[in-house]
């Protein structure tokens, strides 16, 4: 995936409390994040884009928005 996914990018960062976002760059710095940790910081509508928007790469400083997936916890 090169970009965000347009589905993931949409869905609304309230809805999805309960699981975490894995972000990787391409200089392969990575993170899971939960989105519990996320979502009080942002807006009450804010979206998974909205979200990876707003953040650069604490290892390359990149700006640009990271390919992201929503990660399901069993």
């Amino acid at each position: 995936m090169s970009r965000l996914d347009h589905k993931a990018g949409e869905t609304k960062l309230a809805v999805i409390k309960h699981l975490s976002l894995h972000i990787y760059r391409t200089c392969g710095h990575f993170a899971d994040m939960e989105v519990a940790g996320i979502s009080p910081t942002m807006r009450h509508d804010a979206t998974v884009a909205d979200d990876l928007l707003s953040r650069k790469c604490s290892k390359c400083g990149a700006k640009t928005p990271p390919p992201g997936r929503i990660l399901y916890k069993g």
